[in-house]
């Protein structure tokens, strides 16, 4: 009787089924960077937070500070270049649909249809 090799448990993740208790939400050294066809744009530089469960956080900044991007790449509408984020203490490669996401101006996403 043979078994398939089982990747090893992320670091944050809670052992054997037991219930987590960090950060719902955390970015590490999370980067965004934007490319012109004569520059790049740097929106985030190691952007780092931790939000914990039942935690009200609110951004706050002048205009072209990186808010948005920052929410973008926490909700998972959007990959940030580098360092990563973690949903419930696993990486987030998406949009999940645990987070809810108000856009500021209307929005279609390319992945849902109308009808659903």
């Amino acid at each position: 009787m043979s078994t398939a090799p089982r990747a090893a448990p992320s670091p944050t993740a809670p052992p054997n089924g037991a219930a987590y208790d960090g950060p719902v939400l955390a970015a590490r050294g999370v980067q965004m960077t934007f490319a012109s066809a004569t520059s790049q744009l740097e929106a985030l530089a190691d952007a780092s937070l931790e939000i914990m469960p039942n935690e009200f956080v609110g951004l706050i900044g002048p205009s072209g500070c990186g808010k948005s991007t920052l929410l973008r790449v926490l909700g998972g509408l959007t990959r940030p270049t580098a360092g990563k984020v973690l949903f419930e203490g696993q990486p987030l490669n998406g949009p999940q649909r645990k987070i809810g996401f108000v856009f500021q101006k209307p929005s279609l996403m390319p992945w849902r249809s109308a009808l659903r």
